[in-house]
């Protein structure tokens, strides 16, 4: 709309007073006046959906199948269940440390993969109750009643699974997923919609757009996408001009299992998108529940399967100011009131904003924050006396902490307890910088996200991890942000020398995969090697 026309929704701050629900701390918990919305941007918007053309689409039968789980299904997804639960409960207490993020979208991303099959988890266990269930449908469907069925899963080991089944059951199909070249795809929706040997068409999401696959009647999705786009998009390749059967569409989802969180959590998205976009809306409020986080930690957290109470350690780690979680010695001393913990936790993270890289220590002093810089300015001062409105706050230099460690247990320190330890993060490895370092956590925890399939996260991961490097090298203080990106590759970055053109251009493309709605493996796989290349120079 800001190409369109940047009058129409106006500045972001009006736009979200006018159409967002936040709570005091700015965090959105809802939508409002779509009907709004939806005028203003009638004027300027041109939609062709399937309304128009439902007249010449033939029926489509939506259904659901529940498939229980083995008991090594269930097993592992309850283990990851149980991790997220946990930091669920710390998301409510404080917010997450982005490693904290990291490992619980690891833990969802591993029960969705377990809902599927134990084998997409352990790499071992062979079989899944939904490919049983596949093989009764593809008995009835292909093989008695000689109809085409298009099969999608996320993940490409499911789909191996599935191909090895087919060759069992002797049923022609061909298999399209990330790696496969752009140009022969038309030769495999060739081979699909026109060789009658070919019965089934298996895809991973890298096929959920521009095909037309209209020789199928029978669309079976073995799990559930984030993006209720990318599940109409799916459903699309069947349904659509040119198809004279009925359709049908089936989803699988795995009986009692965080999958049925997922489908809950896309039909509301769906909601959300039909009231702001479609002529017919007639929601003006839309959204006002919890987000993800807060869900799991109220339906999860909770009451989670097979869930243990929880150990010392446990509850201890729930106080753990965001920044100390990987210092944090669970057998050391409790951390202050947890009325206050939240207002800490705040001065905290706006102290390493405002200081970044130049914080050596913060120490916890009879209820406030003892910060410990490099050096100290009048303006350190000015900006500290603003954030002592909340939490005392007292600013010195390392030299100054020295002195008052030499005067033993009468020093104001002698009580300190240590929240944040800079030095720790910068000496951790000889010869890195602390923009180093982080670069190449973010890039350790991008591969993580990549083995268990989670490509979005890791995309952004990815680019963070670009940026730091970059940063680094540029030797700024503080890494760019993914909006200042291209401004300041190419009026800093490059004119000064910092970056090659080669360079820039992986910190683009990088840029341009992650503002994808969809990025094929191959691609995220690539970068993630280019990626490796520049951190580790």
């Amino acid at each position: 709309m800001q190409v369109i026309d940047p009058k129409i929704l106006g500045p972001l701050w009006r736009y979200m007073i006018d159409f967002h629900i936040t709570d005091k701390r700015d965090k959105v918990l809802g939508y409002r006046n779509l009907s709004m919305l939806r005028k203003r941007l009638e004027p300027v918007m041109i939609r062709r959906d399937r309304k128009i053309v439902k007249d010449q689409l033939p029926d489509r039968i939506t259904s659901q199948i529940d498939v229980a789980m083995t008991e090594k299904q269930i097993d592992l997804h309850d283990s990851a269940m149980n991790a997220a639960g946990r930091l669920a409960t710390i998301a409510k207490r404080r917010p997450l440390t982005p490693t904290e993020k990291n490992k619980l979208m690891a833990a969802l991303q591993q029960a969705r993969m377990a809902c599927d099959a134990a084998g997409l988890v352990d790499k071992e266990t062979e079989g899944s109750p939904k490919i049983d269930e596949l093989e009764a449908i593809l008995e009835e469907v292909c093989l008695q009643s000689g109809l085409k069925v298009v099969i999608f899963s996320q993940w490409r080991m499911m789909t191996q699974m599935v191909e090895s089944r087919l060759r069992q059951m002797d049923i022609g199909y061909v298999s399209l997923h990330g790696s496969v070249p752009t140009a022969r795809r038309g030769d495999l929706m060739d081979a699909f919609q026109n060789d009658d040997s070919v019965q089934v068409f298996l895809s991973t999401d890298a096929g959920g757009l521009g095909l037309n696959l209209q020789a199928g009647s029978v669309l079976v999705n073995l799990d559930v996408p984030w993006n209720p786009a990318v599940l109409e998009q799916r459903n699309g390749r069947i349904h659509r001009l040119g198809q004279t059967k009925t359709v049908q569409l089936i989803t699988m989802v795995a009986a009692d299992s965080y999958e049925e969180h997922v489908l809950s959590l896309v039909q509301s998205k769906q909601d959300l998108f039909d009231n702001v976009i479609a002529e017919d809306g007639d929601q003006d409020v839309v959204g006002v529940s919890k987000k993800l986080l807060e869900t799991l930690t109220d339906d999860l957290a909770d009451d989670l399967p097979g869930d243990t109470p929880k150990t010392r350690v446990d509850e201890e780690a729930e106080n753990i100011p965001a920044e100390t979680v990987d210092q944090y010695d669970p057998s050391g001393s409790p951390l202050p009131d947890n009325t206050r913990e939240q207002e800490l936790t705040a001065c905290i993270e706006e102290l390493q904003q405002q200081f970044g890289l130049r914080i050596e220590r913060i120490l916890g002093v009879d209820g406030g924050l003892l910060t410990v810089l490099d050096q100290v300015t009048a303006e350190d001062d000015q900006i500290v006396e603003k954030l002592s409105e909340t939490i005392p706050v007292a600013i010195i230099d390392m030299r100054t902490l020295a002195g008052l460690a030499r005067l033993g247990g009468g020093s104001p320190v002698a009580e300190q307890q240590i929240l944040y330890n800079g030095t720790e993060q910068k000496t951790a490895e000889p010869g890195l910088s602390g923009l180093q370092l982080l670069a190449s956590e973010k890039f350790k925890a991008a591969t993580v996200l990549l083995d268990q399939n989670c490509a979005g996260v890791a995309l952004d991961l990815l680019l963070s991890a670009l940026l730091v490097k970059a940063s680094d090298q540029a030797q700024l203080t503080a890494a760019v942000t993914p909006p200042d990106a291209g401004v300041w590759l190419y009026s800093e970055a490059l004119p000064k020398g910092f970056l090659s053109q080669d360079d820039a251009a992986l910190i683009m493309r990088a840029l341009a995969l992650a503002q994808s709605p969809s990025v094929p493996e191959n691609m995220v796989n690539d970068l993630c090697l280019d990626a490796e290349l520049f951190i580790a120079a």
